[in-house]
């Protein structure tokens, strides 16, 4: 190697070529992974045997040496390569910006010509470029596949030979971190496909000009064929089309390998693409897998006598003054290495800290607004969330920047940084923290806005009151102490300020969560049948036990355990207040949309009640059903707001999974308790069996849980979300509604089906002889059903819609899948079958238009006069209230009867309740009129006569008008 380095240094010709540096280069990078896998190997058999660890230390320190040998070493050839690459590419682009700028006074085509085969020469230069930058992060996961491989293999030997160890699980732990880091890759398969489908298209662009140059006179003609070329003389015109054809030439060989070079491009981003799946397989695989074990592996010992020593040690360390003269000094070199940071950090924070007033007089003045209702309006919540957050700003943020600048600095102490790494981590529940005590002050936003009882806010205020000053603290010494360089001081002052920041937060929870306290009594009040609520007694001891359970972790020695299950405790917090919060921000804004709504209703029954004033229903059958454009506004309150808990219940148990996947692989006892098996057919047509375990039966149960609660709270949610916006009829609101419940039970039903090992094609041939079988046995019920279906797609009865059928007359109260149902004016509810809409005849009063025809027939005496009656009953028909002018009333003679003249009257009303009432006035004012001109109403007479002592065969009947005869008594 030194001898390498030597010929690189004293002659550089000697690499010229690129292979050798290519070959030198690998060769000293197998040397030195050979060297780490080697180091590894002997780490893990330490473990298991104490007397090697000296040797091991030895062979460490020797292995370090080595490999700092090398790396300048590497670092030199790959500089090498890199500027002979450049040199090269330099040299081409020169020699093709020459042959580009020798093209003056030349023909057209040839000028033309060149150019494409400058650009092809370019072209060629960057796919070659991009196949050797892609083939060089091929090796490095090739190198991180083949690290990892090793890695996972040697753990699951020593853990399978020897068990997991504390100095084991340390490595391991180690390893499981850098994980993540390793598996960031440059390209995602979104941008290498991309860069797949623009290198095929350029490829298919390369092939269709290689086929038109498959014959190059007839090329060359074409491009010749202009006249000004064909007007040259015989010898110029020879010498351009030599000159052409060689430089056709020459473009099909730049082409040829354009081509070639192309689908080498392809090929590599198709091995590229293969070894990053097979290194994000492998990574996720080998996470399973330490994430089964690492909860359980001991990180340090149990607390003894000893552990007081270290905590003093590691005390005197934090306490020393030479450390904080350290940080002094490091502060000031950095403020004289970035003073512009500086001054604009220190300027924003003043900034922010002078607003603290003005802050303070708009939160006052967005309370004052939200007090009176006609100014409350929902967007003032949200304006003041950021004004508190802005008031609470300046110190965490100072935290913040203070911690960022100590620790991202490299010339900084260990004591520095480690400081810094504290204010850094310390600054983001500072923030939170402070954030929720200024939301649940006696004028916050909590008291305010939400309306909050005051004994739940002062109760809240208490505890984050002293719980930020414990909190604060212990994050800053856990983080500190974890980023020192002796593990002891993370193992004795972390693991103390571990402990008491978990009881802390056992007795912070205790003060909030015990069944005598106003949250818990304001719960119980609320949702007194809740299962939140009756279940109080089993997570209230659950969450105290909960950090005395990572504290006795922490005592046991599962430091990094119990840190890890603490960190995780921390965020699943600040989910619940922030899902709190959430669902505070959505009751507020659906107690002002109900306010709207109860204002609507209000307005609509008001003009209800001025319109019955001037026309008094006379019969049952003017009074309809209620409205449907009222809405029911408590029954939408209750079905949103369950729909508000379950959407926030779900997404905060979303959200506690994800933070919990890492640890929640520990507790996979739930995959090994196996159900039943159901077969899968692949692809293939090869069939295994699959597992259907416990959890996949909690899943389905999960699933079932949120498909019912969608389907009997969706209409409520719909009402308040999108129909109080849009003018939709309560016919369509309905049909949507059903529709989309029917659509959400078909979402459950296959998600169940299919978490529990159901698949179409095991129970299709199953499905076909039911239907057949119900088919025959069912039909009614099916033609009902499907009939249901077709009567909320096709819609020719409606929510609302006055229908007759089978000499049932009433509204239509409720569509369902298999029945609908008809109130009738003597409110009894008819339960039609679908199919009877479908099948019978039916009239629809109200479909596309509610004017409807009234017929009265009137007679009046033959001796009537006809002009005079016909006038009268006209005009007494259009001065009648509620009659249409358009369709115009009409009166005609319609016959002669038996006792008068027969007249019908046509009248029109807009709606089908005024018909009665039409009805009513129409006959009233006629008598009226009719007396009033002295003209006869007549009415049926019969005379009978009677004749005595009379041959039955003479005994006619007698007629109307007849004469008496003369021997009737």
């Amino acid at each position: 190697l030194e001898a390498t380095q030597q010929k690189l240094e004293s002659s550089p010709a000697a690499s010229s070529s690129k292979l050798e540096a290519e070959a030198e280069q690998i060769y000293l990078r197998t040397q030195l992974d050979a060297r780490a896998q080697e180091l590894k190997k002997l780490e893990i058999e330490a473990l298991s045997n104490p007397a090697q660890i000296e040797l091991l230390k030895a062979q460490q320190t020797l292995l370090s040496r080595k490999k700092n040998q090398l790396t300048p070493i590497i670092a030199l050839i790959e500089t090498r390569l890199t500027d002979k690459k450049q040199t090269e590419a330099q040299k081409t682009e020169d020699e093709l910006s020459h042959t580009e700028q020798a093209l003056a006074g030349k023909p057209m085509v040839i000028q033309t010509v060149t150019r494409d085969n400058i650009q092809y020469s370019r072209e060629l230069q960057n796919v070659n470029e991009k196949i050797d930058s892609f083939l060089q992060q091929k090796t490095k996961l090739e190198a991180q596949l083949a690290e990892m491989d090793s890695d996972f293999k040697n753990a699951e030997k020593k853990i399978s030979l020897a068990g997991l160890s504390p100095a084991l699980g340390k490595i391991l732990r180690e390893q499981r971190r850098n994980l993540l880091s390793d598996v960031q890759l440059t390209l995602e398969t979104e941008a290498i496909q991309e860069e797949s489908a623009l290198s095929s298209l350029a490829q298919f662009k390369v092939e269709d000009r290689l086929k038109a140059l498959t014959e190059l006179d007839s090329e060359i003609n074409r491009l010749l064929a202009s006249p000004n070329y064909a007007a040259l003389p015989i010898e110029q015109h020879k010498q351009l089309e030599t000159e052409l054809r060689e430089l056709l030439t020459t473009q099909k060989e730049l082409l040829n390998k354009l081509n070639l070079a192309d689908t080498s491009y392809l090929r590599t981003l198709a091995d590229f693409d293969f070894a990053r799946q097979q290194l994000n397989t492998l990574a996720n695989k080998f996470l399973v897998y330490l994430d089964q074990r690492l909860l359980w592996v001991r990180s340090s010992a149990p607390i003894d006598v000893h552990f007081l020593n270290e905590l003093f040690h590691a005390v005197e360390w934090l306490l020393s003054p030479f450390n904080w003269l350290k940080i002094t000094q490091d502060g000031v070199k950095i403020v004289l290495d970035r003073p512009v940071l500086c001054f604009l950090g220190i300027i924003s924070l003043i900034a922010l800290s002078s607003s603290r007033r003005k802050l303070i007089m708009q939160l006052a003045s967005v309370s004052e607004r939200v007090d009176k209702l006609s100014t409350d309006r929902f967007y003032l919540t949200p304006v003041a969330l950021a004004y508190t957050l802005l008031l609470v700003a300046p110190i965490p943020l100072l935290c913040y920047g203070v911690g960022w600048l100590l620790s991202t600095q490299a010339y900084v102490d260990n004591f520095s940084r480690a400081l810094g790494v504290g204010l850094l981590h310390a600054a983001t529940p500072l923030l939170i923290l402070q954030f929720f005590y200024r939301l649940f002050a006696a004028t916050g936003i909590a008291r305010k806005h939400f309306r909050w009882q005051t004994e739940t806010t002062q109760l809240l205020r208490r505890q984050i009151a002293w719980i930020r000053l414990v909190s604060i603290p212990t994050i800053f010494i856990i983080h500190a102490t974890g980023t020192a360089k002796l593990s002891a001081h993370s193992d004795s002052l972390g693991r103390v300020a571990l402990m008491v920041s978990m009881l802390a937060l056992a007795w912070f929870l205790h003060g909030l969560l015990k069944p005598r306290s106003p949250i818990v009594l304001r719960l119980v009040n609320l949702y007194p049948r809740s299962w939140l609520t009756r279940s109080r007694y089993l997570w209230y001891p659950l969450a105290v036990l909960a950090p005395l359970i990572i504290i006795a972790f922490a005592v046991a020695g599962y430091y990094l355990s119990a840190l890890e299950l603490q960190q995780k405790v921390i965020v699943t917090l600040r989910m619940v207040f922030l899902g709190v919060l959430v669902h505070a921000l959505v009751l507020r804004w659906l107690n002002l949309v109900n306010r709207q709504l109860a204002i609507a209703n209000a307005k609509q029954k008001r003009r209800a009640a001025l319109s019955e004033r001037h026309h008094t229903p006379s019969s049952a059958e003017d009074h309809p059903l209620p409205d449907e454009q009222l809405l029911d506004i408590p029954k939408i309150n209750a079905q949103t707001l369950n729909l508000l808990n379950v959407a926030i219940g779900f997404s905060l148990f979303v959200s506690i999974t994800a933070i919990w996947k890492n640890i929640l692989p520990a507790f996979s006892f739930l995959d090994d308790i196996v159900l039943w098996q159901h077969q899968v057919i692949s692809a293939d047509k090869q069939g295994s069996l699959e597992p259907i375990t416990a959890t996949n039966l909690l899943l389905a149960g999960l699933y079932i849980f949120v498909v019912t609660v969608a389907i009997r709270n969706f209409s409520g949610f719909m009402d308040i979300l999108l129909f109080r916006r849009l003018s939709i009829e309560p016919g369509s609101r309905y049909a949507i509604n059903q529709l989309a419940r029917y659509g959400l039970f078909t979402m459950g039903f296959i998600a169940v089906a299919s978490e529990l090992g159901g698949s179409w094609d095991e129970v299709q041939w199953l499905v076909a002889a039911l239907s057949v079988g119900l088919g025959f046995g069912l039909q009614e019920i099916f033609a009902n059903l499907v009939s249901g279906i077709i009567l909320l797609f096709e819609r020719p009865i409606r929510i609302g819609d006055t229908v007759t059928i089978n000499n049932v007359t009433g509204k239509v109260s409720l569509i369902q899948m298999r029945a609908t149902t008809i109130i009738d004016w003597d409110q009894k509810e008819h339960i039609v079958p679908n199919k009877t809409f479908i099948t019978n005849q039916l009239v629809n009063w109200t479909l596309s238009d509610a004017i409807t025809r009234v017929v009265i027939p009137v007679s009046i005496s033959s001796n009537s006069d006809i002009e005079l009656a016909h006038h009268v009953m006209l005009e007494t028909v259009k001065t009648t209230p509620m009659v249409l002018t358009d369709p115009e009333p009409s009166v005609v003679l319609t016959g002669f009867g038996d006792n008068g003249l027969n007249f019908t009257i046509y009248v029109h009303v807009n709606e089908l309740g005024h018909r009665q009432q039409v009805t009513h006035q129409i006959h009233v004012r006629l008598l009226e009129a009719l007396k009033h001109n002295h003209i006869e109403i007549p009415y049926p007479k019969r005379e009978v006569h009677i004749r005595m002592n009379a041959d039955p065969v003479d005994l006619k009947p007698a007629t109307d008008n007849s004469e008496p005869h003369p021997q009737a008594n």
